[in-house]
């Protein structure tokens, strides 16, 4: 059977620990894509996402646009956020 699957961008916020909670009421899955800045500020959030079974993407650390910025940052970026 197909799944699709909710994107959420520029998580943890602070309603990610109600979205969670709605959504895993529901059984609606989803995909939450997180910055890095936003997790070393709250990272209970994202903890708590995964231990539900909720999908987590690297969103860069500080979410810049990848497209103003030489590649050599933005691998840095995404590879900050993903340390």
């Amino acid at each position: 059977m197909p799944k699709a699957y909710l994107t959420i961008d520029d998580s943890p916020s602070e309603r990610t620990d109600d979205l969670i909670d709605f959504l895993s009421a529901r059984y609606i899955p989803a995909l939450l894509f997180c910055r890095g800045d936003q997790i070393e500020q709250n990272p209970n959030p994202v903890i708590r996402a995964i231990q539900k079974g909720f999908l987590i993407g690297n969103h860069t650390y500080a979410h810049q646009r990848a497209s103003e910025k030489p590649l050599k940052e933005t691998k840095a970026d995404i590879l900050k956020c993903e340390a």
